[in-house]
């Protein structure tokens, strides 16, 4: 049996680009005297440390000073395009380069992201750079290292010529120098933590809290071999613990996820504490999680009779879908799933709980039932990656586990296999990928979710289809005093006053990662099905020609401007709900059973042996 829309897919238009007429401006180089004034005092800071280091101090205990193994921070402002020489000059003077970080924003961009000011603020100091480009260079200084970069300084500010070789490379950036510092805590802790934090103590103040860490990778294995140890010792510091740890050679990423008191969570949102001061952490972010939004009670008969098409299609798939367990005995979907378990099996997801994967599949495998049409002709493989706690009203990604591990399990065991089985996928060139982070809207820098699926995409030649995401916050309704008021509008005056809300509250209704992506195709959803009138009494926000995306879909721009959503497509009209408070009207979207896309959904009278 089927329903009216349990899953909004799809996404959402972006903003078109930047103001016209502005272009990004950089200020000239800054003469190697005029650099010495701004930042002499900090070299003899790293010169001072040197000299309490080599007299047997141990600086560990000090986070503010430079150190080795210390992640140190050149952060510029200006248009440095050397960075393959300048990893070669780090090392070559005995420091591991560890990345380099963007802030694209130029001064004009209104999409009012969560680092809106990050660009600003990397100007401060510099009249001429207000709309500069920011760059962070992050290295891990040896001893040796810091002693050869104190040693360049020198010779710069003298106003030495610029020396050959890999060494000279070092001149273009201390001409660009806006600071160089210790990585902090400041730096370390997600801006997104002290919300985070507030939300998850709010009904459970004694509750422990999950989190995500991030750790440098270090390009030793032997390294990267001891972060485990190292992070579980932290953990015992602090009374938490590991509940999963993974290690991502391709990208550089190892990360984990760990459950903290709420105490020590406090101390996160207040930058402080012994995990907002570990060296070794690069970053400690909210726990990244997808959850499907709650499922309704009311149904809607579904339509009748069986399905077009053959319910066993001999030609091979080139599709897969990362997504819930769909019922794959579904009178709608029998015969026509190869379902592949990694990390999520059967047994762990009652047969009732299987809405979101159920209802992705048979829109893949079916498109809206609402207006039939023929079904693809391949069988649709499916990995799941949803598990349905019991506890919840939801499915959601393993709340013990990394997400974005998962997907690379799930993705690797297609292409190549894994635990020593073969490769499940082989032909597949195209996955859809309907989960994202529903607490990392992308703010100006790639995710390493987004950065995930870029490799994959190259490496195996995949195309993913990605959700933009929904934004489920309420926005401010302008225009209108009562909610009476609103309801009664004229229709044309009221959608008027709904896009201009909308795109008022658009720094709050970022894509969610890994929207950012740029090699996949990131779709929006357009408020619009097959479903017919709304019923009386019920206000549809938008009419049915414009074509705008539906109220609960996610926009913005992506990397380096990029327009998000990429593409735009039918996705089931949203209702709009409206409620007053002391501040004015405010309105989130709504689903209702009569509207939507219809898809096939668990149902004991839809299944067959799903055993």
């Amino acid at each position: 049996m089927a329903q009216r829309p349990i899953v909004r897919i799809l996404r959402e238009p972006a903003r078109l680009g930047r103001k016209k007429g502005r272009r990004p401006h950089f200020p000239k180089a800054i003469s190697s005297a005029d650099q010495a004034k701004r930042h002499n005092h900090k070299f003899e800071g790293i010169e001072n440390g040197i000299a309490s280091i080599l007299g047997g101090a141990d600086l560990k205990d000090s986070p503010a000073e430079v150190a080795p193994d210390r992640a140190l921070v050149f952060e510029v402002i200006g248009p440095v395009s050397t960075v393959a020489k300048l990893i070669e000059a780090a090392r070559s003077a005995g420091i591991e380069w560890l990345g380099e970080d963007y802030d694209l924003s130029d001064g004009d961009d209104d999409h009012g992201g969560a680092d809106d000011d990050a660009g600003e603020k990397a100007g401060q100091g510099d009249e001429d750079s207000d709309d500069a480009q920011s760059m962070l260079y992050v290295t891990m200084p040896t001893l040796k290292g810091l002693q050869k970069v104190v040693s360049l300084w020198k010779r710069f500010t003298k106003g030495e010529e610029k020396p050959p070789g890999a060494d000279g490379e070092w001149w273009a950036l201390f001409k660009y120098l806006s600071d160089v510092r210790p990585w902090s805590a400041k730096d370390r802790v997600d801006p997104f933590m002290e919300a985070y934090v507030e939300r998850m103590l709010q009904d459970r103040p004694n509750d422990p809290v999950r989190v995500e860490i991030d750790l440098w990778y270090r390009s030793d294995p032997d390294l990267r071999a001891q972060a485990g140890t190292y992070l579980q010792a932290l953990m015992n510091t602090v009374d938490g613990k590991v509940l999963d740890f993974e290690t991502i050679e391709p990208i550089h990423y190892q990360a984990a996820l760990v459950e903290i008191s709420a105490a020590e969570a406090l101390k996160l949102r207040q930058t402080e504490g012994p995990i907002a001061n570990a060296d070794r952490v690069m970053k400690v972010r909210p726990q990244s999680l997808y959850r499907s939004d709650g499922e309704r009670t009311d149904e809607k008969d579904p339509p009748t009779g069986a399905p077009e098409g053959d319910a066993n299609p001999s030609r091979p798939a080139v599709a897969a879908l990362l997504d819930g367990y769909p019922v794959q005995n579904h009178v709608m979907l029998a015969g026509r799933l190869d379902i592949q378990e990694v990390d999520i099996t059967a047994d762990t997801v009652p047969v009732a709980r299987r809405k979101h994967g159920t209802s992705m599949a048979s829109l893949i495998v079916h498109g809206d039932l609402g207006e039939p049409q023929t079904p693809i002709d391949r069988p649709l493989t499916v990995v799941p990656v949803l598990a349905a706690p019991q506890n919840l009203n939801y499915e959601t990604t393993p709340q013990d586990k990394l997400p974005m591990a998962m997907v690379y399990r799930a993705v690797t065991a297609l292409m190549e296999g894994i635990d020593g089985k073969p490769a499940q996928g082989d032909g597949i060139v195209i996955i859809n990928h309907s989960v994202c982070d529903s607490e990392a809207p992308y703010a100006q820098r790639p995710t390493y979710w987004a950065k995930l699926l870029d490799y994959l995409s190259h490496e195996y030649r995949l195309l993913f289809i990605v959700s933009a995401g929904n934004s489920n916050e309420p926005f401010a309704i302008d225009g209108y005093d009562e909610v009476a008021d609103f309801n009664n509008a004229d229709p044309v005056e009221r959608q008027i006053a709904i896009l201009r809300s909308v795109e008022n509250a658009k720094g709050k209704r970022a894509i969610l990662s890994p929207a950012e992506t740029m090699n996949g195709l990131t779709v929006g959803a357009v408020h619009g099905d097959s479903a017919g009138a709304f019923p009386p009494g019920i206000i549809d926000p938008y009419d049915p020609v414009s074509g705008v995306t539906n109220l609960a879909s996610s926009f913005g721009l992506g990397i380096n401007r990029a327009i998000k959503p990429d593409l735009i497509e039918l996705g089931g009209r949203q209702l709009i709900r409206v409620n007053k408070d002391d501040e004015g009207l405010y309105a989130s979207a709504h689903e209702h059973y009569s509207v939507g896309q219809l898809t096939a959904i668990p149902d004991t009278s839809g299944l067959a042996d799903d055993k």
